[in-house]
Order: C-alpha cells, then sequence, then structure tokens
C-alpha cells in the first residue's frame, strides 16, 4: 500500500506579508549587519551550505572573530552574498563557537574532530500510523558516548539583537514546534544507532540543539 510522506518542514508555518515587507524594507537600508542580509530562501540555503562545505578545521586556524570573513569569502564569490563577507563570517564564527552546554562539560562545535560529527544526514522511517516520516539532520556529533542533535535555524526573529534574547529563543522554539522537530529526528537517530547496539557498541541521547545564525 502506499504511505504519504511527512516531513517537518511541510508543517512550517510561512511569513507573514508584514514580515516580509520589513525585511525588505531592512535590506535596502544600506547597512550591512546580521539583521539586513537579502531576505529569502535563497540566503537561509546558501548559510546552510556554508556551514556543510567549509571544513570544521578551517576554523581551527581562525584566532579572532574579525578573521572569519577570510574563511568564508572564498566560497561567496559570484553568489548574491558577495560583498558580505564580514556579516557571514562573524554568524559562522558566533555558531561555531557558541559554548554549548553537554553532559560532560562545555564545549564547541569548532572542535569537532574529523570521525566524529556527520552533516547534513538523510532519514526516512514508517509510523505506527502508517505514514512515512523524512527529513535532513544538518549536524550530529558525538561526545563521550552521548550523540547530540544539531539544527541550523536562519529565521528572521527581529531588527535587533533583542529578538534573539534567550527569552525569545524559547518563545519561537515553542510557536515553531520545534520540540516536534526534535522529537522525530531523535526517533530517526535512535532506529538507526540500535544497528550499532547490535554489534555491542552503546551510544545514548545527550540533547538536541537549535542554533540561530
Amino acid at each position: 500500500p502506499l504511505r504519504s510522506l511527512t516531513s517537518f518542514t511541510q508543517m512550517q508555518p510561512t511569513y507573514n506579508e508584514h514580515v516580509s515587507q520589513r525585511r525588505e524594507m531592512l535590506h535596502h537600508s544600506g547597512q550591512k549587519n546580521r539583521h539586513t542580509l537579502p531576505p529569502g530562501r535563497e540566503t537561509g540555503t546558501l548559510i546552510h551550505w556554508l556551514l556543510k562545505k567549509i571544513p570544521l578545521e578551517s576554523w581551527k586556524r581562525v584566532s579572532h572573530p574579525q578573521d572569519a570573513k577570510m574563511v568564508v569569502a572564498p566560497f561567496l564569490t559570484y553568489t548574491h552574498l558577495e560583498g558580505w563577507e564580514e556579516v557571514v563570517g562573524m554568524l559562522l564564527w558566533d555558531v561555531l563557537f557558541a559554548e554549548l552546554t553537554l553532559a560532560s562539560a562545555p564545549f564547541c562545535l569548532s572542535q569537532l574532530e574529523v570521525g566524529f560529527f556527520y552533516q547534513e544526514m538523510p532519514f526516512l522511517y514508517p509510523t505506527k500510523g502508517g505514514e512515512n516520516v523524512q527529513g535532513v539532520i544538518d549536524l550530529c556529533f558525538m561526545v563521550e558516548g552521548k550523540y547530540y542533535l544539531v539544527d541550523w535555524k536562519t529565521n528572521w526573529l527581529g531588527d535587533s539583537d533583542a529578538a534573539y534574547a534567550p527569552q525569545m529563543l524559547e518563545k519561537t522554539v515553542q510557536q515553531m514546534g520545534y520540540g516536534l522537530q526534535a522529537e522525530l529526528y531523535k526517533e530517526a537517530l535512535e532506529r538507526y544507532f540500535a544497528l550499532f547496539e547490535k554489534q555491542g557498541e552503546t551510544l545514548s541521547y545527550g540533547a538536541s540543539f537549535f542554533l540561530f545564525l
């Protein structure tokens, strides 16, 4: 029998017209910062691509956030974000050097070593209700026997840093239903890692992180 396909993206609400108009106005204000990046899906897609394409080892050689633009510059040539190297570099620096609270100790994604993470991990599995759930996990990494999920979020939340304050991020996570996304992705990984447990390896779930750029 045919099964329907469900992905978390299909459940997402779209931006309202007011938000779209506000973003367009800010983009054409002449200022260049993280709040005035070109609006539209193309920008989010390109940032996701950068996070996958630029080797994490490259960031280990960057000692100052102002130097981050040198890392991203070659990848922005001939894209619609050419000329935004400083802004995009700082976005990626902030998210890769942000201190994450793990079960063991604080950790930064820039510390990840080859062989201990996987990017753009697709999945497809059936549910008890007869549907197939599909998606792509942006980043999965392992630290001290636990695995963690990371999902990059390029949602535009507002025109100032205050819009990205912890309490505002918590509100967005609730409004957008990201808790459900975490559960779907966790289920996908539990099914995957169960294969390794049969081979004598044991991995347990650590946490899910939604990192807003």
